[in-house]
């Protein structure tokens, strides 16, 4: 039995922990991942409450961006490289 509350009491500090770093977002039900085009996670989520686009004036550099979106008490941030999205996290507000 100490088993069992002790497994219940860390399972519920993971999941009650700051931050969250899930490598997905879901929108309107559809699930957006690592490895999706800007233009499918604007479709699927539209338009972010943040974005911001970083450039080094070197050329070949990759284009980043950072999106943010607010969904279900959570804050999402999204990093695109070149167009493609290659992190997501999140954090409670």
């Amino acid at each position: 039995m100490k088993k069992i509350i002790t497994i219940i009491y860390i399972l519920l500090i993971i999941t009650v922990s700051p931050q969250i770093s899930s490598g997905s977002l879901r929108c309107n039900g559809k699930l957006i991942c690592t490895g999706d085009y800007t233009y499918v996670v604007f479709k699927k989520c539209g338009k972010p409450c943040y974005k911001e686009i970083i450039r080094i004036g070197i050329k070949r550099q990759p284009k980043i961006e950072h999106w943010v979106y607010e969904r279900y008490g959570l804050i999402y941030y999204l990093v695109f490289q070149d167009g493609k999205l290659i992190k997501v996290e999140s954090i409670w507000k």
